[in-house]
């Protein structure tokens, strides 16, 4: 079952690369999934290798570091992926007070993009439970090329879509997931006054982990709503919100490699003495 689960992992990503490729252009975003299968698919061969290569202890070293490391952050994708699993398993499914829906960029700067619109389609289905009681809050300010603060479009979108223009909330000065849920926060506290409110979230499915996790960071246990993408979008997509995630927790991350790394150097110096 592992060693068929991992040629699936490795078929896969390399088959999702390929068509990543093809469809969306060449980025370095977009090579993610192939630079993970090579690394994957190259570890092993180095650490087989490395002796026939050179006896060198510096090298003995760099080996055995990286293969360490693959192991540990291979664990943390792991954990990753369950997380997020569950996440997504417990989406907000019952009626709230305000819904945040996460901005992600514009076509031509005024125009919301198809993995946009998905966002404000999953927020507007919850709405859609309880439009008595509900307000959308759309979320993302005017990046360097946008016409538009993101909120404005998205509201305009959702006008269209059918939701009454007094309905909505715009938070137009975020730049990324963090200040969305922190400013979102103080809006609806200054909306909502002293009244009792829930709230909930609308992103991307591969994005609801990391937005989560923001929003715990701002003081809001919610949960939320995820919108479907692309199968071979969707594989690169977690790729980087993993690496995202390890970058948010660099400090402990950091630490348990730098731990990993001077445990194997003394077991490496303590087997040639």
């Amino acid at each position: 079952v592992v060693i068929c689960g991992i040629f699936l992992v490795l078929v896969s990503l390399f088959y999702n690369g390929i068509i990543l490729l093809k469809r969306e252009g060449v980025s370095f975003h977009n090579l993610l999934s192939l630079i993970l299968l090579l690394h994957l698919l190259a570890t092993p061969f180095i650490i087989a290798n490395a002796n026939r290569i050179s006896n060198s202890l510096v090298l003995q070293f760099i080996v055995g570091v990286n293969g360490i490391l693959t192991i540990y952050f291979i664990f943390m994708g792991i954990f990753y992926v369950a997380s997020g699993l569950l996440v997504i398993l417990t989406s907000q499914h019952r009626p709230v007070d305000y819904i945040i829906v996460l901005g992600c960029g514009l076509i031509n700067g005024e125009r919301v993009t198809p993995l946009l619109a998905g966002r404000i389609d999953s927020a507007i289905r919850l709405y859609r439970k309880a439009p008595d009681r509900s307000y959308l809050v759309m979320s993302g300010g005017q990046g360097a090329d946008e016409k538009v603060p993101e909120a404005i479009a998205m509201k305009q979108y959702a006008v269209e879509k059918g939701i009454a223009a007094n309905r909505i909330l715009t938070e137009e000065h975020s730049s990324n997931t963090e200040e969305n849920m922190r400013f979102s926060k103080e809006l609806i506290a200054s909306h909502a006054k002293e009244n009792k409110y829930r709230i909930a979230y609308a992103t991307n499915r591969y994005h609801q982990f990391r937005a989560g996790a923001f929003a715990h960071d701002a003081g809001m246990n919610i949960r939320g709503v995820g919108s479907r993408t692309k199968t071979y979008f969707e594989q690169n997509a977690v790729i980087r919100e993993f690496i995202a995630m390890l970058h948010r927790d660099q400090k402990l991350h950091m630490l348990c490699c730098s731990i990993l790394t001077l445990l194997y150097l003394y077991l490496l110096i303590s087997n040639v003495l």
